[in-house]
């Protein structure tokens, strides 16, 4: 079973392959999945992969999207920390160190490259999977958090991983929080996890994933992940909300940020659990089903 890494800005994964001949039809996304994102081969046929992704979650692109990258260049990367992560929404790298330049790519929020070692007026010149090297603005990368371990380390568990170096439960709370708040008036896409547009749970994923931790990308607890069920009493920011087919990240005093397809409020946006409050949710507050917390801080 072979590991690759998705050489393009982004590819969307299916629950149904899509045949390269076009006689498949085209059926419902399932998810999204960025530069540099490692992944496991599962099945290949007809120029479709069955894929397995860094954090388990499954699916089919087109294997045109891929470059084969086996476990052990996956565990060095991982263990080397040479990957940086784009953190800003969208970053161009660009063919030469200044704003005039070239646009050879542009990258989402979450995309990997490498940082090499030249600097020049606040940028940096990066390698992205594909080979292709240009600039990006320094700061709109940071060290890559999270691990590809799943991929090269039989029975690792997610449930296993603990918080960055360094990081406090109420630090790791207040950074994840405001993740999901930078996500505000993106548009709703079902299946999404960018700036371009995001669904409910690519929103809780995402806010996680760029602090370090991976959950599972779905509106559900699952057991191998590190989320636990809670008494929604006990709710402090950073906790998820879930409810039937839907999952929102808790911001504390009754608020909540999620993004949702719902005909009268569309996108990424802020609601209130209080009835009192202007941006109340009725249909969402009386459906709340069970109220999740990272298994570290229990």
């Amino acid at each position: 079973m072979k590991t690759a890494i998705v050489k393009v800005p982004r590819a969307f994964l299916y629950e149904e392959p899509q045949f390269a001949d076009g006689s498949g039809a085209y059926y419902k996304v399932a998810d999204e999945i960025f530069l540099g994102w490692a992944v496991k081969v599962l099945e290949e046929k007809d120029g479709i992969c069955r894929i397995a992704s860094h954090y388990g979650y499954e699916g089919y692109v087109r294997a045109e999207q891929l470059l084969e990258c086996p476990p052990e260049a996956l565990r060095r990367r991982d263990q080397e920390g040479t990957v940086s992560v784009v953190r800003e929404r969208m970053a161009d790298v660009m063919e030469i160190p200044k704003v005039q330049g070239r646009v050879l790519a542009s990258l989402t929020r979450g995309s990997f490259l490498t940082p090499l070692e030249e600097r020049k007026e606040g940028y940096r010149r990066v390698r992205l999977a594909d080979g292709t090297e240009g600039y990006v603005p320094e700061k709109a990368i940071k060290k890559r958090l999270d691990s590809d371990r799943y991929l090269y380390e039989p029975g690792w568990q997610f449930h296993s991983q603990s918080l960055p170096a360094g990081e406090e439960e109420e630090s790791f709370r207040r950074k994840t929080a405001e993740t999901a708040l930078s996500y505000l008036g993106t548009q709703y896409r079902w299946g999404g996890k960018s700036a371009q547009g995001i669904d409910c749970s690519g929103l809780a994923f995402m806010s996680y994933f760029l602090n370090g931790i991976l959950i599972y990308r779905d509106a559900s607890i699952q057991e191998a992940y590190p989320i636990r069920q809670i008494p929604a009493k006990s709710l402090k920011t950073g906790d998820l909300l879930f409810f039937p087919g839907h999952v929102a990240l808790y911001l504390g005093e009754g608020k909540y940020v999620h993004s949702t397809g719902h005909e009268d409020s569309f996108g990424c946006m802020v609601n209130s659990l209080n009835p009192e409050d202007p941006d109340y949710r009725r249909d969402l507050k009386e459906s709340l089903s069970m109220a999740g917390r990272l298994e570290l801080f229990q």
